[in-house]
């Protein structure tokens, strides 16, 4: 339904939620999907599809930073690694998704 929504809409279509315990983005008919999952309860890899934008085959504890104005939403995930015994944080994803008649999105990392 949103996809075909999607598809006649004058807006961008984003879907934020959480299922499984790491972090995962998805674009399918124009609508960008993140699962985020990485806080609280024990973080357990995943399979990924050859086509997913993210790849990674870690355990990811993040959090997402959303930055919203009125030509993009910006989407970085920082991820904290605690092998070593101290906190190491990266952002090994992030992704611009333009509004209609803006520049078209860009992924990044």
């Amino acid at each position: 339904m949103l996809e075909e929504r999607q598809a006649h809409a004058p807006y961008r279509i984003v879907v934020f939620s959480g299922h499984v315990h790491n972090y995962e983005r998805h674009e399918h008919g124009g609508v960008t999907y993140f699962v985020t999952g990485g806080g609280a309860a024990h973080a357990y890899p995943i399979e990924r599809a050859a086509d997913d934008p993210f790849q990674s085959k870690q355990i990811n504890y993040h959090y997402l930073m959303v930055e919203v104005d009125q030509k993009q939403l910006k989407v970085t995930m920082n991820r904290v690694d605690l092998t070593s015994g101290k906190a190491v944080w990266t952002q090994p994803d992030s992704v611009s998704i333009a509004a209609p008649g803006a520049a078209t999105a860009t992924a990044g990392h």
